[in-house]
């Protein structure tokens, strides 16, 4: 594999959500890549003349490359593994003589930590699935630029 060594950041990316009729909670739990990548979808549409001409819904399809890496699959592990951890928390503090109220509020309150500090383990809206980034741009509720 060879790169060409260009690269950049995308700063001060406003996602205008009327555009695409998205419900305010799920904005607020999602990734903003997703919101980069309907604009990008409008810009393509765009760009081969829609909405001036129909869209062929049947001939028409979106891909979407998402690595499965860094902070989103390490938050997504950490979720998975979030009961097993607790399990062998709550083993430690009992073979320690902890007593079992104690064992269940430490627990339960390991859990609320992490979920705290990474809130898309949260998302019941589909946002933080890198699946969902292809999903969002052909769902009926897109209104193309210019509609």
């Amino acid at each position: 594999m060879t790169t060409s060594g260009v690269y950049g950041f995308v700063t001060g990316f406003e996602y205008d959500w009327r555009r695409h009729k998205i419900p305010p909670k799920q904005i607020a739990q999602a990734d903003p890549l997703q919101f980069m990548i309907l604009d990008a979808v409008d810009q393509v549409l765009a760009s081969a003349g829609y909405p001036e001409q129909p869209l062929d819904r049947m001939r028409t399809g979106v891909v979407v490359g998402v690595p499965f890496h860094g902070d989103f699959f390490a938050d997504l592990q950490i979720g998975f593994q979030l009961p097993r951890f607790q399990r062998t928390l709550a083993a430690v503090l009992r073979r320690r003589g902890v007593p079992a109220e104690t064992v269940e509020a430490l627990c339960r309150r390991f859990g609320d930590v992490v979920l705290t500090q990474m809130p898309g383990l949260l998302d019941d809206t589909g946002s933080f699935s890198s699946s969902s980034l292809a999903s969002r741009s052909r769902r009926p509720s897109i209104s193309w630029a210019g509609r």
